[in-house]
């Protein structure tokens, strides 16, 4: 049987292969969020996106709310 998460957006369980790793800003504060592919589309429309080194995958995005809507950024 393969592992499953739950995304924290929808609530919905997928396969643990289907994680998207995701980091929002709340002032200074970083906050780390497993979603599904679906709920990640949705979350990177809110603010400006760069890719970075996950804590669990190889890459994740990290998301600047209100800030450049829509904006996406490679990893450097």
């Amino acid at each position: 049987m393969e592992d499953t998460f739950t995304c924290e957006e929808c609530g919905k369980s997928f396969a643990k292969r289907q994680m998207k790793e995701v980091f929002f800003w709340q002032g200074k504060q970083r906050l780390r969020r497993e979603l599904c592919p679906s709920c990640l589309d949705k979350a990177m429309q809110q603010g400006r996106v760069h890719g970075v080194v996950g804590d669990e995958k190889k890459a994740a995005a990290s998301i600047m709310p209100g800030v450049g809507t829509g904006e996406r950024g490679s990893i450097k």
